[in-house]
C-alpha cells in the first residue's frame, strides 16, 4: 500500500471514528449545532456516485454525513468534509462543485461543506469559490482549518484521540524525508497511545 493509500485510509478511519471528536476539535461552531442524541449516518458510498471523481490516491479524503441539528432545521443536514494534504490550485472550485452536486442529489439546502487543510504550505489557504460574468455573481464561501496553525500543546492536553490522530500528521509533515526522525515520533506517539482505551 503507498502512501497515498495510507494517508487516506488513515484518515478516512480516524474521521468515521471519532466524528463527534473531529468536530469539535476542528469546527466547534459546527459540532455545537448537532443533536448527538440522534443517529450520525455516513453516506461516503452515495458520495462516490454523486461526486465519482471523490476517489482515493488522489490526497485527499471526503466524507459525507447525515446528521440534525438542534435548533430546529427541519430534516436531515449532510455534512461534507474533504481533507485536503497537497496544495490544489482549483481547490475552491471543487468544494463548490460537490456542494452543488449534493444540493441536486438530495433537493435539499441543508448542506455545509468544511475543509481540512493538511498540506505543509503555510500560504495556500483557500476558503471561497468566486465566479462572475455578465452581472451574474457567483460566491461561495466554506469554513477551513489548517492543521499547521494548531498548538501541539494544547493538542497534546486535549482529552480526544482526534487530538493525537493530528498531531501524528503535523508530526509526519515534519519528518518528511527523515526516515530517522519519523521511527522516534511514531514510537513517541505509540507510547503515548498506550495511555488511551482504544484498540
Amino acid at each position: 500500500m503507498g502512501e497515498e493509500a495510507h494517508f487516506d485510509s488513515g484518515w478516512k478511519l480516524a474521521l468515521t471514528a471519532f466524528f463527534k471528536d473531529a468536530l469539535q476539535l476542528l469546527f466547534p461552531q459546527v459540532h455545537d449545532l448537532i443533536d448527538w442524541e440522534k443517529p450520525v449516518v455516513f453516506r461516503n458510498t452515495e458520495l462516490l456516485r454523486i461526486v465519482p471523481e471523490a476517489q482515493t490516491g488522489k490526497r485527499h479524503v471526503d466524507l459525507l454525513a447525515e446528521v440534525f441539528f438542534i435548533d430546529g432545521i427541519p430534516g436531515a443536514v449532510f455534512l461534507h468534509m474533504e481533507v485536503q494534504a497537497q496544495p490544489k490550485p482549483l481547490f475552491d472550485q471543487r468544494m463548490f462543485t460537490y456542494y452543488y452536486r449534493l444540493y441536486d442529489y438530495y433537493k435539499t439546502e441543508n448542506i455545509v461543506s468544511l475543509a481540512v487543510l493538511a498540506d505543509a504550505d503555510p500560504n495556500w489557504r483557500p476558503g471561497v469559490y468566486r465566479n462572475e460574468l455578465a452581472g451574474c455573481r457567483l460566491s461561495f464561501e466554506f469554513p477551513t482549518v489548517k492543521l499547521l496553525d494548531l498548538d501541539e500543546q494544547i493538542l497534546a492536553a486535549h482529552p480526544s484521540a482526534m487530538a493525537l490522530v493530528i498531531r501524528a500528521h503535523l508530526r509526519a509533515l515534519r519528518a518528511r524525508g527523515n526516515l530517522e526522525l519519523l521511527a522516534r515520533e511514531k514510537i513517541a506517539l505509540l507510547r503515548e497511545l498506550r495511555a488511551w482505551v482504544y484498540s
